[in-house]
């Protein structure tokens, strides 16, 4: 009788439920378990990427440079000078980044008189105003690395003529006698 009573209990609806959720809190603690464990490796592992991303890049001297020319406010590729007006350049480092500082500099000048640069300011920007009929001129940029080696850079600047005036609209007309 003990059997068929041990039989009927199991079956008994409450200890059948009781059964499936013990089963689901071992499953539900196995999977926490499981979670709490991916977790900790994926923090690990982005903590890494971390280190890696802030890891301090050793400075290097500046070994040379880079010229750009600006319209406007945009950088463009280096197009001329056009008589008559004025053009600005920026002075770039190469590297670009992660360098120490020149000792001085940079400085800038142009092998043609009738070619004015203005001063580098502190963003190393110039400005270069040209009254010249040649084709182009050779604008160098001076400076010494914190090494103390002179670096020097020549960079061929188109010149280019004025535009043409705009053509100017008939007002009046003129008569004259041919014969």
């Amino acid at each position: 009788m003990d059997e068929h009573r041990r039989h009927d209990e199991s079956h008994n609806p409450l200890e059948r439920i009781e059964e499936r959720l013990e089963r689901l809190e071992f499953h539900v603690n196995q999977l926490g378990f499981e979670l709490a464990a991916a977790t900790f490796k994926l923090f690990s592992e982005i903590e890494q990427i971390l280190e890696f991303l802030t890891q301090e890049t050793p400075e290097t001297s500046v070994v040379d440079f880079r010229l750009q020319q600006f319209k406007g406010e945009s950088p463009v590729a280096i197009n001329g000078i056009v008589a008559g007006t004025q053009a600005k350049f920026a002075i770039g480092f190469v590297p670009a980044t992660n360098f120490v500082p020149l000792q001085s500099g940079p400085t800038v000048a142009v092998d043609d008189p009738l070619v004015v640069l203005g001063a580098v300011d502190s963003s190393n920007n110039f400005t270069a105003d040209s009254t010249s009929a040649a084709a182009s001129c050779n604008i160098t940029v001076n400076g010494v690395n914190d090494q103390g080696a002179t670096i020097t850079h020549s960079f061929n600047i188109p010149l280019l003529p004025a535009p043409p005036p705009p053509p100017v609209s008939v007002t009046d007309f003129s008569l004259s006698q041919v014969n």
